[in-house]
């Protein structure tokens, strides 16, 4: 395990190496805000697109805990580094990302073929402030992605890694209790946070997270991507993203389809050999070996005590009108 002095160090490489080669010189083709959750896909999504050259991403935006020094200066910490409110100060923090005269959590391997000395455009990975998702749409011209994967298939994944919970901090938040969930709904989420640490807790997690984004007025705008659809069918997707972002590498983001993501480091073997076979199927539902039907029964009310259908008992997809190419 890395102590904190070799956290510095490192965080100390790659800050130099980022002042000494790395620069920003914005194009006229539109960022990227890549909206998802902690063990969605994002990471995956993110080097598909990023492969493009001269976009550059930025690995969790708002993720305090992972960032340096230096863009703590700009990032001010929040209650269980979830970002609700729409502060002033975020607005010039993000300008200044955008400028490139900050740069954030990103690609500091210069040696590697797919390392941008000079990036025209960026992508934002934002899995820490997903409630602010209206309000980014509203204040930047850009292109806007929402990112969902199966509850059950997400809270399996965190439960397993003992990850921390982020539901307390939107239920502690009075402007989005106000928003997003009746008071028969805040007493039915303490309820279940107040019980023993369980799946139905991570499921609860996701809801809350989730919101947002599945409630916003703005949602048809984005281009909508079903984890579990883009692993069945990641042609469908690509054709779309190559239309809708103005990108030109469609045959290298096939390429990068079937490679594991650096985020697969925290998957099983299992899930590591599957990814390496192109085996979809156990990877949309490895989860069901370990859930039997009653438990996830039991987790889907939760999604259905909040009036979300998107995903439903007994199935690994999610709605088909929630893709844009299946909508429109």
């Amino acid at each position: 395990m890395k102590t904190k002095v070799d956290i510095r160090i490192e965080n100390a490489i790659k800050r130099t190496i980022w002042t000494l080669f790395v620069r920003h010189a914005q194009s006229s083709k539109k960022n990227i805000f890549l909206f998802s959750t902690r063990r969605g896909g994002s990471t995956w999504l993110r080097d598909i697109i990023t492969i493009n050259r001269g976009i550059r991403f930025i690995d969790h935006a708002f993720g305090y805990l992972g960032a340096d020094r230096i863009v703590r200066k700009y990032l001010k910490k929040q209650y269980l580094n979830q970002y609700i409110n729409n502060d002033d100060w975020i607005k010039d923090y993000l300008a200044l990302l955008a400028s490139g005269r900050l740069i954030g959590k990103t690609d500091w391997r210069f040696w590697h073929p797919q390392f941008d000395f000079v990036s025209n455009r960026i992508l934002f990975k934002i899995t820490e402030a997903k409630a602010l998702c209206d309000w980014f749409y509203e204040n930047n011209n850009a292109h806007f992605i929402y990112q969902i994967r199966h509850p059950i298939a997400n809270a399996h994944s965190l439960y397993r890694l003992n990850w921390g919970l982020t539901a307390d901090a939107y239920l502690k938040n009075e402007r989005y209790c106000d928003k997003y969930i009746t008071s028969d709904q805040y007493d039915y989420a303490m309820d279940i946070l107040k019980g023993r640490k369980s799946l139905n807790q991570y499921v609860l997690n996701w809801v809350l997270e989730n919101l947002p984004p599945l409630k916003s007025k703005y949602l048809k705008n984005w281009l909508r991507v079903s984890y579990e659809e883009m692993v069945l069918r990641p042609e469908c997707f690509i054709i779309l993203f190559v239309k809708e972002l103005k990108l030109d590498e469609k045959e290298k983001m096939f390429e990068m389809v079937n490679k594991p993501s650096k985020s697969s480091r925290l998957s099983t073997t299992e899930t590591k050999n599957a990814i390496n076979k192109a085996d979809s199927n156990y990877v949309i539902n490895k989860w069901r070996k370990d859930v039997d039907k009653n438990i996830e029964r039991e987790a889907m009310a939760v999604l259905e005590k909040f009036d979300l259908d998107i995903y439903r008992y007994n199935s690994d997809f999610c709605d088909k009108s929630f893709m844009n190419f299946m909508h429109n």
